[in-house]
């Protein structure tokens, strides 16, 4: 490989990850190949007559091999977009994914929130840190705390919103959803909580089922465990008139907005994806 041009590299990458049956091959092989020659995916035809270096090759070799075995790309080069920010990632987080960018944009579209004064928001299940990041570069006058059972997860997430200006804004703290969190204290609570069936977890593809962190992705027998836990807290921890968001299984928007009209939400609705599919539903104390 060491002194192969990078188009010959890349259609020699984009045969092996279609030989391994990994989803999206080129779109793989392109990631990686960028990773390591230090540019965008889209700027490689701009380099497709370039030599790799020794060190170069090596490290291809490297990371393609974990690609080809099935670990997600956003593992193998170790960051991923979310909201136009690059966020690190790695086996202690949940991969980001649009869906959950679309609930940080419904919770920076809801006008009633931001037109406080200094509004209190908990991400709950912070993961990687990429909603509470997001929400505290977009909105820098409120008041964030994010929370997540690993301690690993919650390192990590430092580390992202250090490295992307928003460490002096968020206040990182490991925990169960909103425990220690104090009643009536928050203005809006968002989080993208776990919701696969427990049962369907082994039928998920390989590089979630084998990589990605299974207590990010399992809601119990119903997928709904954690989100009825996470919606009686949320009804004690959020004031009156404030919000809760959160993103659920394109399955589950009846039971969850039974769920909250049960403790006493008010104003409910649920949002579609651009698929047409549930995918965040809201709701605000009375």
């Amino acid at each position: 490989m060491t002194g192969s041009k990078v188009w010959e590299v890349l259609e020699a990458a984009v045969q092996s990850l279609e030989q391994a049956q990994v989803p999206e091959a080129r779109l793989v092989a392109e990631l990686v190949l960028g990773h390591v020659v230090g540019c965008r995916r889209l700027e490689l035809v701009l380099q497709r007559d370039r030599a790799l270096t020794e060190p170069e090759a090596e490290t291809f070799r490297k990371l393609l091999a974990r690609a080809v075995a099935g670990e997600p790309v956003q593992y193998v080069i170790g960051e991923t977009e979310f909201m136009g920010h690059r966020i690190r990632v790695d086996r202690r987080v949940l991969i980001p994914r649009p869906e959950t960018e679309m609930l940080a944009e419904v919770v920076l579209a809801c006008d009633d929130l931001w037109r406080r004064a200094r509004p209190a928001l908990a991400d709950v299940g912070t993961g990687s840190g990429c909603i509470a990041i997001a929400l505290a570069l977009a909105r820098p006058h409120a008041d964030y705390q994010a929370t997540d059972r690993s301690p690993h997860a919650i390192e990590l997430a430092r580390e992202n919103a250090a490295r992307l200006g928003a460490g002096d804004r968020i206040r990182f703290s490991c925990a169960d959803l909103l425990d220690g969190v104090h009643l009536e204290s928050l203005d809006a609570v968002v989080s993208n909580p776990p919701y696969v069936p427990g049962g369907l977890l082994e039928s998920l593809h390989r590089n979630v089922r084998d990589f990605e962190p299974h207590t990010a992705l399992d809601g119990g027998p119903d997928g709904l465990s954690v989100v009825w836990r996470l919606v009686r807290q949320s009804r004690d921890a959020v004031k009156s008139s404030g919000w809760t968001f959160l993103e659920i299984g394109e399955d589950q928007a009846g039971r969850v907005v039974s769920m909250m009209k049960w403790v006493g939400f008010e104003s409910i609705r649920v949002v579609h994806d651009l698929t047409g599919r549930d995918r965040v539903v809201m709701g605000r104390n009375p």
